[in-house]
């Protein structure tokens, strides 16, 4: 099963992504994003953020437990939020679109 078809199976996808993560390409996330039926994937862009989203210092790792928090509780279930290519976090520093 390919990621783009697990999107398609899946109850939606929500998908954290940093910009300045120098483990994983963040073109990936771009890409990927860029290629998921409408509808099924919410992505959150953390301009400057890095990597490890959840050990990130606090002004990087809230907004992305709020994220999660609200994932977790439904509410954001598969939506598009702003449209692709991303969903802007308001207050993460230096926010923009990948």
């Amino acid at each position: 099963m390919t990621p783009i078809s697990y999107v398609r199976a899946a109850d939606g996808t929500l998908l954290l992504a940093a910009d300045d993560d120098r483990v994983v390409d963040p073109e990936g996330s771009r890409l990927f994003a860029r290629h998921a039926p409408p509808g099924l994937l919410t992505l959150h862009w953390y301009d400057g953020a890095w990597h490890e989203l959840f050990n990130e210092s606090a002004e990087f790792a809230e907004p992305v437990y709020a994220a999660l928090a609200r994932r977790l509780a439904g509410l954001d279930r598969g939506s598009r939020a702003e449209s692709l290519p991303a969903t802007l976090v308001p207050g993460t520093p230096a926010a923009a679109a990948p």
